[in-house]
This record gives C-alpha cells, sequence and structure tokens, in this order.
C-alpha cells in the first residue's frame, strides 16, 4: 500500500453528523489537520513549525486513505458520522505502520472525551439514544438566540437559569424549551426578551420540521428545499390538497425569505406553532415561511399566472402588511378549504329547521367558522302550538343545544367552537335571554359556552328616553316585525300595541322600557352578555336592502348581511396591519393602496375557492360576493407615531385612517369588477344607485328623524 500522493486525490462532498446532532459540510482539511498534530506531537515538531518533506507527504497520503474508506463506507449523499471517521483516522494511521503516532492520536480522543464529559451534559435524544450535550455548544445557542438584543437580554442570566433546571438524562428537545421558559420569564422586564424566546422557540420548531438539528444560518440555506418536500409529504399524506403539486415549488422555494421568521415575538410565534402550523400526528412538519407561502398559493389557485400571484401573496402577507382571517391560515391549500371566518343564519319558527341550524352550526364549527344565529322567528315560552295543540317551550332549551353543540364540535380542534345567538328585544323570552350567561339559576336554562347578543330597534331607546312603557311579544303573533325597521317598523309595533289592548293578542308583556334598559346594562356589566347590536342602522345603511334584511350580525358583530331561509351569510375576511404602512411620522398612503390592492384580491379569490359546508352558504356567498377588510395594528402605530390612544391626535388618525382603508378598498373592489365583472346582485344595490356607505348616514339621520354628529369630511377624492 502506497502512502505517497497519487496522481487523483480522491474527494468527497457531502456533510458530516457531530456530535451534538449538527450536520455540517465534510472538509478534509480537518482530517489532515488532526492527523497532523499527533505526527507533530510524537516528533516534537510544534505548530506551526515546517514538516520534513517525508512526514508532510506521509500525513497527505493517510488522509487520503481516510477519505477512500469514508466513501466507500457511506455511499454518495449520506452523511457520515463523526466518530466513524475518527475511527478510520487510528485504523489508517496504524496501517501506514506509525504505531506510536497511532498511540498519541488514541490518548488524544480519550482525553477529549473525557474534557467533553466533565464540560458536558447527559441529555437524550430524539431517538432515544444518551448523548452528551457541550455546554459550550449550549451556550452558543443561548447566544444565537440573543444576537442582536445583548445590550438588553442577558445570555449568560440565561443559560445560568437553564443549567440550573437541567440534569443528567433530561430530553434533548426539553434543553429548547428551558431556553425558551427562561427568556419568556424576562419579556416582563425587558419587551427585547420576546424576540429572544422567539428565536429559541425557532430552533426547536426547525429541529422538529427539518428532523435535524440547525441553527438559524442553516436553516436559511435548507428552507427552499425543505419546502418541495414539504409539499410533496403533506400531499402524500392527504393534508394539502394536490393541486398544490402543479406549481413550480422550486421557484417558490427560491422566493421564500427565512429571516422573516425573526420578525415574530414570542406569543406570536408560540400561537402560531399551536395552533396553524399543519401537523402529522403530533409533529409539525410546517415552518413560518412555508405557512404563508401554503396559505399564498392556496388562494393563487385560480389565478392565470399562478406563481406570480402566489410570490405577490407570500409577499404581502409574511412581512405582515396584512393577514388573512384565522381560517384561511387554517385551511388555505388543504383538501377542504374552508375559508371563511362567521357565517349569520335565520332560525325558523320550525322544529324541523330549528335541529337543521343545529345540524349547520356542527358542520360550519368543524370546519372553523364562526356563528352568528337569529333565533328572534321562534315562539315565545307558553305559545300555542297548532300541530301538537301543546305550548312551546320557548327558546332557551333550544339554544342550550346550539351551546352544547359548540362545545362539542370545536373548530377543527384548533380552537373552542364559537357562537352568538341573537334575540330582538320585543321578543316575550327577552327577560329569560338575559340570565343565560350567570352563573345562578337553574343549570338546564343555561348557556355558558355561548355569546348572546340583543338585536335593538330605535324604538326602544326612544321609549327608553321618554320612560314610556315597552311591550314584549311573542313572534307567532307579530309575524312581520322581525323583517320590517325604520319608521316601518314604529308604525308596525304600534299597531301590533293597540292590538294587544283591544285583546287581539293573547300573549304579550308590558314592561317600564327604562326597567328593562337597567337588566340590560346590569347583565352586560355582570357577565359580559348580551352585546348590544342596532337593527335600524344596520339596515337603513345596508348596501343590500334592495336583496333582504339584515337580521343580526356575526359572532363579532361587525359584519352585517342579509339572511333568509335559502340564505346563510358568510364573511371573508382580513385585516391590513397599520403599523406596517408608515412613513415620515404618518400613513404611507402609496404602499397601503398597493398592499389593500392586493388583499381584495386575495379576499375575492375567498369565495370562489372557499369550500362550504353548507349549501346555503355557497348561494349567498357567490350571489352577494361580500368581504370584510379590516384594520389591526391601530394602537402600535400610535405608540410609533408618540400619538396618546386619548388624544385628539389620535382621533384624527383614527379618521384619516379609515378614510384611506375605506377609499382604497372601494377602488380596489371597482378594478375587480372591471376585470370579473360585477358582482350577481349588484343591480338595485346601494353600490348601484351610487350611495357610498359615507352618503349613507344622511339617510339613517333622516329615518331617525335627528341629526347625526359625524364628520362627513373627506381628504381622498
Amino acid at each position: 500500500m502506497s502512502y505517497g500522493h497519487d496522481p487523483v486525490r480522491p474527494e468527497r462532498g457531502g456533510t458530516v453528523i457531530k456530535r451534538d446532532g449538527r450536520e455540517v459540510p465534510f472538509d478534509r482539511s480537518r482530517i489532515a489537520h488532526a492527523i497532523e498534530m499527533a505526527f507533530r506531537a510524537e516528533i516534537g515538531c510544534p505548530f506551526p513549525d515546517p514538516l520534513r518533506t517525508e512526514v508532510a507527504t506521509r500525513i497527505d497520503g493517510i488522509a487520503d486513505e481516510v477519505i477512500a474508506c469514508i466513501g466507500r463506507r457511506f455511499p454518495p449523499g449520506a452523511p457520515a458520522d463523526v466518530e466513524a471517521i475518527q475511527d478510520e483516522v487510528e485504523r489508517q494511521i496504524m496501517a501506514a505502520g506509525a504505531f506510536a503516532v497511532a498511540r498519541r492520536y488514541i490518548l488524544y480522543r480519550e482525553a477529549r472525551a473525557r474534557r467533553r464529559e466533565d464540560e458536558a451534559l447527559r441529555v437524550v435524544d430524539a431517538d432515544g439514544h444518551e448523548v452528551l450535550l457541550n455546554l459550550a455548544l449550549l451556550r452558543s445557542w443561548i447566544d444565537e438566540a440573543c444576537d442582536g438584543h445583548a445590550d438588553h437580554v442577558s445570555a449568560k442570566a440565561i443559560a445560568d437559569e437553564v443549567l440550573t433546571s437541567a440534569h443528567d438524562g433530561i430530553l434533548l428537545q426539553e434543553i429548547d424549551r428551558l431556553i425558551v421558559f427562561a427568556a419568556r420569564a424576562r419579556i416582563e422586564q425587558d419587551p427585547a426578551s420576546s424576540f429572544v424566546a422567539a428565536r429559541a422557540l425557532l430552533r426547536g420548531m426547525y429541529a422538529e420540521a427539518l428532523a435535524r438539528k440547525v441553527g438559524l444560518a442553516e436553516a436559511t440555506a435548507l428552507y427552499p428545499a425543505a419546502f418541495a418536500a414539504y409539499v410533496r409529504e403533506a400531499v402524500e399524506r392527504g393534508l394539502l390538497a394536490p393541486e398544490l403539486l402543479t406549481f413550480d415549488l422550486e421557484r417558490l422555494g427560491v422566493a421564500l425569505a427565512p429571516e422573516r421568521d425573526l420578525q415574530f415575538q414570542y406569543l406570536g410565534l408560540q400561537t402560531l406553532y399551536d395552533r396553524y402550523l399543519i401537523h402529522d400526528q403530533d409533529r409539525r412538519i410546517e415552518l413560518p415561511q412555508m405557512l404563508w407561502m401554503r396559505v399564498a398559493m392556496g388562494l393563487a389557485l385560480a389565478e392565470e399566472d399562478r406563481e406570480a400571484r402566489a410570490i405577490e401573496f407570500y409577499d404581502l402577507i409574511s412581512t405582515f402588511r396584512f393577514c388573512p382571517s384565522t381560517p384561511t391560515l387554517f385551511n388555505a391549500g388543504t383538501r377542504y378549504p374552508q375559508l371563511s371566518s362567521c357565517y349569520l343564519t335565520t332560525v325558523q319558527d320550525d322544529l324541523g329547521d330549528i335541529f337543521k341550524a343545529v345540524r349547520d352550526n356542527a358542520l360550519l364549527s368543524k370546519w372553523s367558522g364562526g356563528i352568528g344565529n337569529d333565533w328572534t322567528n321562534v315562539r315565545a315560552l307558553g305559545s300555542h302550538i297548532t300541530g301538537t295543540n301543546g305550548a312551546s317551550q320557548g327558546i332557551v332549551p333550544f339554544l342550550k343545544v346550539a351551546n352544547d353543540t359548540a362545545v362539542a364540535v370545536n373548530q377543527g380542534g384548533k380552537r373552542k367552537g364559537a357562537v352568538c345567538a341573537y334575540l330582538e328585544t320585543w321578543h316575550l323570552d327577552i327577560e329569560e335571554f338575559l340570565d343565560l350567561r350567570k352563573n345562578t339559576g337553574d343549570e338546564r336554562r343555561r348557556t355558558h359556552d355561548m355569546h348572546t347578543a340583543h338585536w335593538v330597534p330605535d324604538l326602544f331607546l326612544q321609549r327608553v328616553e321618554a320612560d314610556g312603557d315597552w311591550t314584549l311579544f311573542s313572534p307567532s303573533d307579530v309575524p312581520d316585525l322581525h323583517d320590517a325597521y325604520g319608521q316601518d317598523f314604529t308604525r308596525r309595533y304600534v299597531a301590533y300595541e293597540s292590538a294587544a289592548e283591544r285583546g287581539e293578542i293573547e300573549r304579550f308583556k308590558r314592561v317600564r322600557a327604562v326597567d328593562l334598559w337597567r337588566q340590560m346594562v346590569t347583565s352586560l356589566f355582570e357577565t359580559g352578555h348580551p352585546w348590544i347590536t342596532f337593527k335600524d342602522a344596520a339596515n337603513v345603511r345596508s348596501p343590500q336592502d334592495h336583496a333582504g334584511v339584515v337580521h343580526n350580525s356575526n359572532l363579532c358583530t361587525e359584519i352585517l348581511l342579509n339572511t333568509g331561509a335559502d340564505e346563510v351569510a358568510v364573511c371573508n375576511l382580513g385585516s391590513v396591519n397599520l403599523v406596517a404602512h408608515l412613513k415620515d411620522g404618518g400613513l404611507d398612503l402609496t404602499r397601503l393602496e398597493t398592499t389593500i390592492r392586493t388583499a381584495m384580491r386575495m379576499l375575492d379569490n375567498v369565495i370562489d375557492l372557499n369550500h362550504y359546508p353548507i349549501a346555503e352558504a355557497r348561494t349567498s356567498n357567490l350571489r352577494h360576493r361580500p368581504v370584510g377588510l379590516g384594520m389591526m395594528g391601530f394602537q402600535d402605530a400610535l405608540s410609533r407615531l408618540g400619538l396618546s390612544y386619548a388624544s385628539e391626535a389620535a382621533v384624527e388618525f383614527a379618521d384619516r385612517s379609515a378614510e384611506a382603508i375605506a377609499y382604497f378598498a372601494i377602488l380596489s373592489s371597482t378594478e375587480l369588477a372591471e376585470e370579473r365583472g360585477a358582482y350577481p346582485s349588484y343591480a338595485g344595490s346601494k353600490w348601484d344607485r351610487g350611495l357610498l356607505p359615507i352618503d349613507t348616514i344622511p339617510l339613517l339621520a333622516s329615518e331617525r328623524g335627528a341629526a347625526i354628529d359625524v364628520d362627513l369630511c373627506t381628504t381622498l377624492n
């Protein structure tokens, strides 16, 4: 066997698995250096004094043999184990006849092993093997998490706390958690700790998703290939839609910006991990930038140039300029892309329809939808039932069923089911409705897990102000009252009161309006429910007043859409992040317009791509195509601008922000209509009649017969 220079030196690429599980590039020079230091120790030639030519040639020959043997032992592309490499170095030194040098190398390895053990923690890795974790390496992880925040967060203090809590035999993944916990506990002392905790959490997330321990820099390099592999694996396992495989995954992987992972603070990243990332059993196989790209792909499926649109959508949401709704983040790109946030239903006064509504609630909740149910049509307690010649139990027993359904069918296992029941203030069961959330009384008539809300006509508040009486009816006796609003409602309601006085309506109750109002406010103070929403303002200002009636709002009381027996209204939501649109002490209108134009396109795409759990929701959404564009980050923006929340300047900023978002949203919607056509029920709507939302405030003032103190000035034309 020759140990001189060969005409062609053996080469090996690939990687090496370190003792701590890290995978690093294979480096021949490290092998040659280790052999060289063993020879120097034996012949007494200190580094960096030059070696004799024959010694240097011998060292190179041994290194070449080591690499050749490693190449035969580990297939191309397979990572080599560091201990296997060192074993091979021992064998080749002895094979070269340098037995004294081999002894030096063996003794050196043993000494290093003892030192590592003295300076290491025994931990159990993901495969259940006990390994040594070098404390210097542990401290380097913490230093990496603190990078850029060292002036505010002490890496040494975090390391000391982790080592105090750690013990021999601890799981390696628990070390990551200890670092997170130690940083998290310091957030109240300095907000910079939130970023440190997030970075520590990221390290654990990378290890879980990539199945190897890597740092932030290594994860950046691995992201593109890992993204393509993730999509293919998730499709194979039935977690994502097969249509995602038709995208150019390599192009999209290159478009990822892994450094944006560092934008997260702890709470945001932990929430993402707990609820949003795609998982296989208990293992998260998705990383933050993969989530944003999955959502972008899911919303670009119907676009002509899908890759370009997906990258456009990705850049918008991954930079926190716009955030789609929770169901969109949950389900975009999956086999069942239920992307809409909330559903509004009207329950009819029929036993079959009541339990159909409960079934619909279950199906909508299953796919992450929040629900607003209008129960005003259901007859009150004691009302006559013609079919059975019996008396109704009222709405409360059915509300109890709806409450328990929300508990039983959570939102895909990711968060609790959420339902809000609406009841108009003249309903004869309104007083029992007020007690639904109380902790006292008959538990069979309590709904602790369901939200409740009043649907209040203006006439009731007029009676309160006048200290007048208020009459409660069963809807079975006043069937047209719920669909009426404004002055029409007042005429019909007063007529029914007169009919009751004449004895034409048997079941009714007259109460002092102020007393009922006090009960409403007291209940709101004690339990936070029922919320108070306003029927007449919702309907008079509704853009779709030509196509139906608004009977209730949604789970969060910000969406006002028509409902009916054949229509379940759908909310398609997303929010613009104001703090990401500041420039030179104010709003960056150019950036805001760009954001909103893309955001509106994404929201419009939701309508066509959505998985509809029930037919009535599909009918309504495709007929009216409503979208809701909100804002977030308002307080953050005020803080960045140095404005007090309770200042006139903050009020002015709120007014200008809302105007700008509304203006650009309406402009973008108009551009989409030019490209895709107007929505089917557009003809006859307030939009069609030239009335924008700001133009409907005078209509409400006219309906009420009183001025409304709202600034109608505009700054954008």
